[in-house]
């Protein structure tokens, strides 16, 4: 990315006879991870940083992965769990998990706060079907296996930094850069919780509060959002130029970021917005204000769910795990 910035600006530049003004980047996975690189690594190049759903600690994700598939085998294994299966257990994760935001809307706003207990999909003695698990699939992963050595040893190879996991963002804020992360939280592919613990990271790295770090650096959760884009949550945050609700600020994160840059008014907030089967040619679902971490959203306890305004923000207790 580095080398194609610095390249953009010179033609830039040779095209309409000035330099630019200001540099945005937007991108999202791997692109999210990118954009943390730029942060981490040549600050420089821009002025304002969109990263969703980053693939950082990279190299920790692909052997997590890895570990996944030796815990459930393959499709002929008994440990095995089908698509079928996945549905049941994300119904008994809603069950319990569902109403700890305060409304039973098939979304869990904050996954951390969740103690999913698996027990309860034990199946029953001479019983095994697509509802329930065996005990051979609901056993539970002994970490014991895996020792600090086999993960030390494999992040110390970090071939070309792909953990991208500097905490150092000094000079990135130097320079008065702006940074937005954002992250669905029902994202299967690259873990939430990884953003939970960079954001931890940077803040005990730069001896940074919350209030000193939304100076410059601002992470948005967003409650039932997939990879990216898609979910059952109101996902849509101008990530994409695809079905987005608007170009405003507060709905658009693109907008939003031009808007602290250039004129110094940091998103509190960023109202996402659910489609009816996602096509935005059957109108709005439903919106929410997704807040900045460590704030976490709860419903008041009146008013329809649906509605943004039946939400309030409140400071959670930060328990990474």
């Amino acid at each position: 990315v580095h080398s194609t910035v610095v390249t953009g600006k010179s033609i830039a530049k040779s095209i309409y006879g000035k330099p630019h003004t200001k540099s945005y980047y937007l991108g999202c996975s791997t692109g999210g991870r990118q954009g943390f690189k730029a942060a981490q690594e040549f600050p420089d190049d821009f002025d304002g940083i969109i990263a969703g759903a980053p693939g950082i600690a990279q190299i920790s994700l692909i052997s997590s992965s890895d570990r996944y598939y030796n815990i459930t085998g393959p499709v002929n294994s008994t440990r095995f769990i089908t698509e079928k299966m996945w549905a049941a257990i994300n119904e008994h994760q809603l069950k319990q998990c569902d109403k700890l935001d305060g409304a039973a809307d098939g979304i869990i706003e904050d996954p951390a706060a969740c103690e999913f207990d698996p027990s309860t999909l034990l199946c029953k003695s001479g019983t095994q079907n697509d509802t329930c698990l065996t005990s051979a699939q609901n056993e539970s992963f002994d970490m014991t296996k895996l020792t600090v050595d086999d993960v030390e040893f494999a992040i110390k190879q970090n071939p070309a930094d792909a953990q991208t996991w500097n905490g150092d963002l000094s000079a990135f804020n130097a320079r008065k850069s702006k940074l937005i992360h954002w992250h669905g939280q029902a994202d299967s592919i690259s873990f939430t919780s990884n953003s939970d613990r960079y954001y931890e990271h940077v803040r005990s790295t730069m001896k940074m509060g919350p209030a000193q770090l939304d100076d410059f650096y601002r992470y948005f959760r967003i409650s039932g959002g997939e990879h990216c884009y898609g979910g059952v949550g109101a996902h849509m945050v101008g990530q994409d130029a695809v079905e987005e609700a608007g170009d405003s600020p507060e709905e658009n994160v693109l907008s939003a970021i031009v808007r602290w840059v250039e004129d110094g008014v940091a998103p509190d907030t960023l109202t996402g917005t659910k489609y009816v089967d996602d096509e935005k040619s059957r109108g709005v679902a439903f919106q929410k204000k997704h807040c900045r971490y460590p704030l976490s959203n709860v419903h008041k306890g009146v008013g329809d769910w649906k509605d943004p305004g039946s939400w309030e923000l409140i400071e959670m207790d930060i328990v990474l795990k």
